[in-house]
């Protein structure tokens, strides 16, 4: 496919109209005083590290006892450290020890390293550690002393190997309400134990985002905090992150301009080791990367769910990586400044894990590769951006109305909070009155019974779902009418990525998500121009303000542009570069070419 600089122009404009209620919308939301973004000075660069939510992981110090069948007593000869148990089964120290192991060698780096040395350089502790499902009456977190004898111990040992902690909170507790006896303890928790950073889960009943800020703030210590599957009702100003699953409704609070007492939260359904799930869950980001006001920024970062690099096999072959379309979806976290978490399995002695060793060692170039990370930690007053969007394999046209039809039944078929209800045959009339109502986004019924039974989503002020939030389940005896601005691009989409870099440069990713076509386009250096500018006079950036503008006069003096491809480190082909555009070197089926453009 190739594209004239006009029509470029005209599908950018396409693209911004389609979001740019929604964003407007982001940005006019209230907010709690007193936590802007970045307050706490935490993650000024997107967060990177490991974490895995098996919830058999124990300590690996002090005699903790494996969950797993195949777990030992005593350590295997010559295996581990004096002290050290558990080498069968999943243990944190193990974890710990494998992240700052300096034995990859991979594109790009000189010298063989870890992942710590690639900025992974942090652990996260999830679920296992639970000693009850409630606090104690002091509001304290009683600790599993059997899997953690001394959790103090661990983070010790990580922090004496140059490796953070976080720790996951309010996962499930099992009390029916809150306590502000229970927050303080979490806090004083954190506190004791030494952790760097907390993962809040909002499956727990602690849900007040503003009141833990308070807390740490008034401990004297800041942590990295991450949002995870925050519930609709105790947020500010919700704004329909994420809807999703069994469970109906759970829509995590997301910031404003000037209201963030997290450092990045998930607006996304979880992510999956499918070829469709990360690619629908990227859509989600448009509306946190708006040129000139993004709410996804440093110390407040969108966090469109954990990597999958590594587990997403070929369509049809469950035991044949596809490589291309994995170091696709990390090309993507990168460009939008998305948090870089990772699950990859680091135990291979491990008989539960599913991850065979060779699996990581294919993924390594791409998860350890220096650029891409590079161009995910700067910032130049934009976290990255949709240039433009084309769904030429996708065979589905919204109507008249601005509806798409599909088969299956809408998030779940019953009614919840968050439905109206209405008998009803006349399907144009329900389309009409969904229109009408900004926060509608779609409905679904059951199309065996007539009269038919309607039942209309409510996206609580506009969201952009995209699939992944908006679960549509392909039960032929349902039907779903959804808004197409709702659906958003196919897993079978071609889309331009760009990110303004410090200096005047520029990142741009081309991903190409049909099957059985080649992706060839050119981008204007007109389009990235008038994009810099807008990044440059961003209202309310604070200190982002001097970078974008350093940036744009960069921009604004240069006279032709390097481009160096950022998979291999070598130059793009010659004939790329012209007077007045990039020729993105054309990118084959499932794959993604990723270039970084820097003024001469």
């Amino acid at each position: 496919m190739s594209v004239s600089t006009d029509s470029l122009s005209l599908m950018v404009m396409k693209c911004a109209a389609l979001f740019c209620a929604f964003a407007a919308s982001v940005a006019g939301q209230g907010d709690e005083g007193g936590f802007a973004p970045g307050w706490n000075g935490e993650a000024k660069t997107p967060p990177m590290f490991w974490r895995n939510s098996d919830c058999g992981m124990v300590s690996g110090l002090g005699g903790a006892t494996c969950r797993h069948r195949h777990s030992e007593t005593t350590p295997a000869a010559g295996a581990t450290p004096v002290g050290r148990v558990c080498q069968h089964c999943g243990t944190y120290a193990d974890a710990i020890e494998a992240i700052i192991a300096k034995n990859w060698s991979t594109t790009g780096n000189q010298k063989a390293i870890s992942l710590a040395d690639a900025g992974y350089d942090r652990v996260e502790v999830g679920t296992g550690w639970q000693g009850s499902r409630y606090h104690d009456a002091n509001g304290n977190n009683p600790i599993n002393n059997v899997t953690f004898p001394n959790m103090s111990a661990l983070v010790a040992f990580a922090h004496d190997n140059g490796v953070k902690v976080s720790w996951s909170l309010n996962n499930g507790n099992a009390e029916a309400n809150c306590t502000d006896i229970n927050m303080h303890g979490d806090i004083r928790n954190l506190n004791q134990y030494g952790f760097d950073g907390v993962k809040l889960y909002g499956y727990g009943p602690c849900r007040n985002n503003t009141r833990y800020a308070e807390l740490m703030k008034e401990s004297g210590k800041n942590f990295t905090i991450a949002n995870e599957h925050w519930l609709q009702e105790d947020t500010v100003a919700p704004i329909g992150c994420h809807r999703s699953g069994p469970r109906g409704a759970d829509v995590a609070s997301c910031p404003t301009q000037t209201w963030c007492p997290f450092n990045y939260y998930q607006m996304a359904a979880a992510t999956l080791p499918t070829p469709e799930s990360w690619f629908a869950n990227l859509q989600t980001v448009v509306p946190f990367t708006e040129a000139g006001s993004p709410l996804s920024r440093p110390g407040c970062w969108a966090w469109p769910g954990e990597l999958q690099v590594g587990g997403i096999m070929v369509p049809g072959q469950k035991n044949v990586l596809d490589v291309q379309w994995n170091r696709a979806h990390f090309g993507a976290w990168c460009i939008v400044s998305s948090p870089l978490i990772i699950g990859n399995a680091l135990d291979f002695s491990n008989p539960a894990n599913p991850i065979p060793s060779s699996t990581l060692e294919a993924v390594m170039p791409i998860l350890t590769n220096p650029r891409a990370i590079e161009v995910n930690q700067q910032w130049a007053g934009s976290p990255g951006m949709l240039l433009l969007s084309f769904d030429p394999e996708n065979e589905n046209k919204p109507d008249d109305n601005g509806f798409l039809k599909l088969t299956g039944a809408l998030n779940r078929p019953w009614p919840n909070p968050y439905m109206r209800i209405l008998n009803t045959s006349d399907i144009q009339g329900a389309e009409t009155w969904c229109k009408s109502e900004k926060t509608c986004e779609g409905f679904t019924y059951n199309n065996k019974q007539a009269p038919y039974k309607i039942f209309f989503e409510d996206g609580m002020g506009g969201s952009t779902n995209n699939f992944t939030g908006n679960v549509v389940n392909r039960d032929p005896n349902w039907t779903t009418h959804l808004k197409y601005e709702y659906v958003g691009a196919s897993a079978l989409a071609q889309q331009v990525w760009g990110k303004p870099l410090p200096g005047g440069a520029w990142a741009l990713l081309a991903i190409n998500g049909a099957t059985h076509r080649a992706f060839n386009i050119s981008v204007p250096f007109s389009l990235l121009k008038n994009l810099t500018v807008s990044t440059a006079a961003a209202k309310g950036a604070g200190a982002d303000v001097p970078a974008a503008f350093e940036a744009f006069e960069a921009f604004e003096a240069f006279e032709a542009f390097d481009a160096l491809d950022i998979w291999t480190g070598e130059a793009a082909p010659d004939g790329s570069v012209t007077a007045d555009k990039f020729v993105i070197p054309s990118v084959g089926p499932r794959d993604a070419g990723f270039y970084k453009l820097t003024p001469k």
